[in-house]
């Protein structure tokens, strides 16, 4: 299965990369080689398109007032430059190799950008992603004391508790559902900022009503 899978991937990058250079592409053909090209483990060149794709837009971060086509298109490229530098991190971990914390910190920083632009129900997917990177931060800190001076506990719990503020109702609503709930999302980055707060017992519902909709659909 992950050998179809990647071939699956390596086929989307030569696809995109002739659009490329026949002068075809569009932005939506280069994130989706943006994304090949993470699944295909090539994260350096991922990083590097990314962020290109992210400065072609000319959003400003601090300008309330942006293009929403290319407002769009920046979230996109930031969360990919975000997933792309988060999953160079986790492969030297899972490797047994020392991480880069320059890594754990350039993906926290990729995902703030998005939520400290706009703290809204469209950008808690960048924001438990930098909740989740800074906790993490937090306890790999022996790895690099001074460099990770960036990560505090306290930021990571602010960020978890900002985003259960905003998807209280929908949390509500799909636990009430239960395994009938289709909105697998708001249940899976709740269970994560549960986990980020210490609240156990509330990510295992969270999750065990995610694994519950799994299960159905299998059916």
């Amino acid at each position: 299965f992950r050998m179809a899978r990647l071939r699956a991937f390596a086929l989307l990058l030569i696809l995109c990369l002739l659009a490329g250079r026949s002068g075809l592409s569009t932005p939506a053909l280069k994130q989706k080689e943006v994304q090949a090209l993470i699944e295909l483990g090539r994260l350096r060149e991922a990083i590097r398109e990314a962020t290109g794709l992210a400065d072609a837009t000319h959003i400003d971060p601090e300008d309330p007032v942006q293009d929403p086509a290319q407002l769009k298109i920046w979230k996109a490229a930031m969360g990919n430059v975000g997933r792309a530098y988060k999953q160079a991190y986790m492969n030297a971990v899972s490797d047994g190799r020392t991480p880069d914390p320059v890594d754990l910190r350039e993906a926290a920083e990729a995902y703030l950008a998005v939520w400290n632009r706009g703290k809204d129900a469209s950008t808690t997917y960048h924001a438990i992603n930098a909740a989740a990177l800074t906790a993490r931060a937090v306890r790999d800190r022996e790895i690099d004391p001074e460099g990770a001076s960036w990560a505090r506990d306290e930021a990571a719990r602010e960020i978890a508790t900002k985003i259960l503020d905003i998807h209280r109702e929908e949390l509500l609503e799909a636990l009430t559902q239960g395994e009938a709930s289709d909105d697998i999302w708001t249940l899976a980055t709740c269970g994560e900022a549960f986990l980020v707060l210490g609240l156990m017992e509330d990510a295992a519902q969270c999750y065990g009503t995610y694994a519950a909709h799994a299960s159905r659909l299998s059916r």
